[in-house]
């Protein structure tokens, strides 16, 4: 008599035959053996019953011997898969034969499926939370230069963020001034003063009104860089 583990697949057989691994024999008296059906495997001689994956691994053949880790970039959370579940967006897979994703971490982004590492969020950008799938634009009037942020920076007086995105601010050239950190692009030096240097934060002046001298300074124009000398005794417009 054929016992549960073994099969007598002829007649006149002097004692039954075990089970080989990848099947088993789960009743008496069985003239073939049973394939391990996918999610399961069967590493031993004369099984009587098959082994369901484990989590972390699956078994996506008949017949298996030896469950498979799940591979960098899906996970398994669950006894008997058959396949493995792809890594979703927000989340990264780093190592094989994992049970659940890990969340991508604020500074960092996780754009698509089955990503085996979290990407730094990029200058220009910021990454405030986690799960991100994308990073943030830096808004007008901020920039990043550095990656992994977690939030922009104000421009910087002197300097101009004019568009989004922005990597490293605009030093404002001669001629123009800036002297807050809200506006997005800097301002012309207005009449009576003059910007002779880049990334100015102040104008310089008021001018000064002719004086007892052989020279005085006259009225500067609108972006006047420097003053400019005037003969003595001539009439200026008041400031």
């Amino acid at each position: 008599m054929c016992e549960p583990g073994t099969y007598c697949p002829l007649d006149g057989l002097t004692e039954p035959k075990p089970c080989p691994p990848g099947s088993y024999c789960d009743l008496s008296n069985l003239t073939e053996t049973i394939t391990c059906p996918v999610g399961s495997f069967c590493d031993e001689i004369g099984m009587t019953n098959a082994k369901d994956c484990p989590p972390g691994q699956y078994c996506p053949y008949q017949g298996m011997t030896i469950p498979l880790d799940c591979p960098i970039g899906f996970y398994c959370p669950n006894t008997g898969q058959s396949i493995a579940v792809p890594c979703p967006i927000g989340y990264y897979c780093d190592t094989k034969a994992i049970t659940g994703p890990t969340p991508c971490p604020i500074g960092y982004y996780c754009p698509h499926e089955e990503l085996e590492n979290p990407i730094k969020c990029q200058k220009g950008h910021k990454c405030p939370d986690a799960e991100m799938v994308n990073g943030t634009a830096c808004l007008p009037g901020s920039y990043q230069d550095e990656t992994e942020a977690i939030d922009c920076t104000n421009c910087s007086i002197g300097h101009a963020c004019a568009t989004a995105a922005m990597r490293y601010p605009t030093p404002c050239p001669s001629g123009t001034f800036l002297d807050n950190t809200t506006s997005i692009s800097c301002m012309s030096c207005p009449n009576g003063h003059f910007c002779p240097d880049a990334q100015m934060s102040v104008r310089h002046g008021p001018c000064h009104i002719c004086g007892l001298s052989d020279f005085s300074w006259e009225l500067f124009r609108e972006k006047t860089l420097v003053p400019r000398k005037v003969n003595f005794g001539t009439v200026m417009p008041p400031l």
